[in-house]
Order: structure tokens, then sequence, then C-alpha cells
């Protein structure tokens, strides 16, 4: 939304129309991410009832414009390491982005009762975010998560991100079982 109110889908239209006949499953990504990158001017740095309420209103006009078309999201990405230092974007506490994401997972499932909700986490070791003068709001993926858990956020899968790990297989293998106990399928969303 460039402009406050205007949604623009055409992009998304054209993709879906080329994968129509393609015998590809489509998966929407994301409904919410706060990275100034893509953020519109407006939207960076609202009070968080207010952002929330807008990033609510958004999950649930775009299921809907898209179900039937769409029936896998990643509903929230990246949101326990948003925004990064020096982007001159406010942040929100671990509290809030927890409470969003909840709120997020409730709104999706609102909009398509049968739509597969993942949220969606970057940096899974954390060594990247933690160790660079971590900002108020961030937190490792796995207390996150936890949070998440003790939360009660109700959603279909955990989506990790593998990137420029220096790790071997066998602590990948290691990192993904300490997920485990969250009860929750974990998919492998980006590498």
């Amino acid at each position: 939304q460039k402009i406050k109110g205007q949604i623009d889908y055409s992009s998304a239209d054209k993709q879906l129309e080329w994968l129509r006949n393609k015998n590809i499953i489509c998966k929407g990504h994301p409904l919410i991410f706060l990275n100034p990158q893509i953020m519109p001017e407006w939207f960076r740095n609202l009070p968080y009832r207010e952002l929330k309420q807008l990033c609510l209103e958004y999950i649930r006009t775009t299921i809907l414009r898209f179900r039937g078309q769409i029936h896998i999201w990643d509903v929230i990405n990246e949101a326990h390491v948003q925004p990064e230092a020096g982007t001159g974007v406010n942040g929100y506490t671990k509290e809030e982005n927890v409470d969003l994401t909840c709120e997020a997972l409730k709104a999706a499932r609102q909009a398509d009762p049968s739509c597969f909700r993942i949220v969606n986490s970057t940096g899974t070791w954390s060594d990247y975010y933690m160790t660079n003068n971590p900002l108020t709001g961030q937190q490792t993926v796995y207390d996150y998560y936890k949070m998440l858990q003790s939360a009660g956020a109700d959603y279909e899968a955990i989506g990790l991100q593998f990137y420029y790990s220096g790790r071997d297989f066998v602590e990948t293998e290691r990192e993904i079982e300490k997920y485990r106990d969250l009860g929750k399928p974990i998919h492998i969303t980006e590498s």
C-alpha cells in the first residue's frame, strides 16, 4: 500500500495467472513483514495499536481476496527481529510482537477457516541478530516461539530460514530438533 487505503494486488494477480495452469501450489509470503525496505513511508513508526489494526484489516482483506487460490500463508515474517538496527523505524516490544502474531493468526483463520498458517522466522541460530546489539523487541527465534506457545498461539507450522550458517548438516539437524518440543511441523522456508 503505497497510498494509505489503496492496496495494489496487480503483481500478485499476474503471478497467480501465470501459475494457474502450472500445477504449482501457491503460498502467500508474507502477510505481515515489518521491514522498512518494503513498508510504505506512511506505515512506519505508527503507534502499536494503529499498526496492529491496519495489519489485521490487511490480512482479512487479502486472504478473502485470494481465498480459493492461495491456501498456505506465511502469516507473519521475522517478527522476532524487526525492525533491524539503523533502519529508522521504531520497534515494538517482544510482547507486542507476540500479540501481533497471535492476533494475525486469528484474523487469518477468520478469513479462511481452512487456510494453513505458518509463522516464519530467520536467523535461526540467532547469532547474526543477537550479537549485533539487539534492539529492545528483538529476541532469539526459539524464545519467540516459546512466547507464542505460552500465549496460546494457534497455527499450523513453524517456518525456519537457514541462511549462511557456516554449519554442517549435523548442526543443522540439531538446530531443527530443538524446535520439536513446540509440537508443530517445521517447514524450511528459505535457505
